[in-house]
């Protein structure tokens, strides 16, 4: 729809340069030139209104809220990565679980840390008591 706008829209801007162009001199140019500035305006002005009436999509809510979700969780298991990595604990995955909170925020409910290392080293790095760790021996 947008494209054939623009197309429609160069078309007549065109159309009335050429018409400009064969505009004879004398008594009449100037009142046929301001015919033609006045369509020229109206050409411009009908442009602004289509593309005011065109139905861009909308992005939903729960898609952003969605994404901050997964993002939160991503940067949580990246900072779980460096404290374990740091404490010399050989891990193969880390997964975090989230949930939204009453005031709208993001909180970790549970840690999975898929490793060798036993339950006491790696809660002593990542434990917290807002959230359980789950360390599963490979």
């Amino acid at each position: 729809m947008l494209s054939a706008f623009i197309t429609s829209f160069c078309l007549g801007c065109v159309i009335m340069g050429a018409l400009y162009i064969l505009v004879p001199e004398g008594k009449m140019s100037k009142a046929v030139t301001y015919a033609f500035s006045i369509s020229f305006l109206c050409l411009v002005l009908s442009a602004a209104v289509k593309l005011g009436n065109i139905q861009l999509p909308k992005i939903k809510n729960d898609s952003v809220n969605y994404n901050n979700e997964r993002l939160s969780a991503a940067a949580a298991q990246a900072v779980f990565a460096e404290a374990l990595s740091r404490a010399e604990i050989n891990f193969s995955k880390i997964t975090v679980f989230t949930d939204k909170t009453e005031s709208a925020g993001i909180s970790i409910t549970k840690v999975l840390v898929f490793t060798s290392a036993d339950y006491e080293k790696v809660h002593s790095v990542i434990g917290s008591e807002n959230y359980e760790v789950v360390v599963i021996n490979e």
